[in-house]
């Protein structure tokens, strides 16, 4: 880590699909957990994953308007898109091989590290085994 003292805040697909096709009592649950986790003071890191993991169902079923609310999503000011390159590839590989996680799971995960996350938030209780970053489950 680098000693950034940003609050950042890394959004796995699983939070972002909830918060854009939840049920309404699931994001209104969620919007106040983000909130109580400082997610309205940080920055929101997202990766070209995450947002390949959002646009696949809406461009599967051809559904033009929900992939366009993910595009203004990510779109959005509040957003930062964070790349994935060889270092986050290496730390990927020694992730799956440490953790046993799935490449896309040990991806985010690398991406997350390398990026001084303070905090990564998840749908996804099998990343609470990560140890190298506080991971939050909601």
């Amino acid at each position: 880590m680098s000693g950034n003292t940003e609050n950042r805040i890394y959004l796995d697909a699983s939070i972002i699909i909830l918060l854009i096709e939840g049920a309404r009592e699931a994001k209104d649950r969620l919007r106040s957990e983000l909130r109580r986790l400082g997610a309205d003071q940080g920055i929101l890191l997202v990766s070209p994953l995450t947002k390949l993991e959002c646009l696949v169902k809406p461009i599967r079923t051809a559904n033009a308007s929900l992939e366009q609310v993910y595009r203004m999503f990510f779109s959005s000011s509040e957003i930062r898109q964070v790349e994935i390159g060889p270092t986050e590839w290496e730390k990927a590989t020694r992730i799956r091989a440490q953790y046993g996680f799935r490449v896309p799971d040990a991806l985010h995960l690398a991406t997350a590290a390398l990026n001084d996350c303070s905090m990564i938030v998840t749908h996804d209780d099998r990343w609470s085994s990560f140890g190298e970053a506080h991971v939050e489950v909601i």
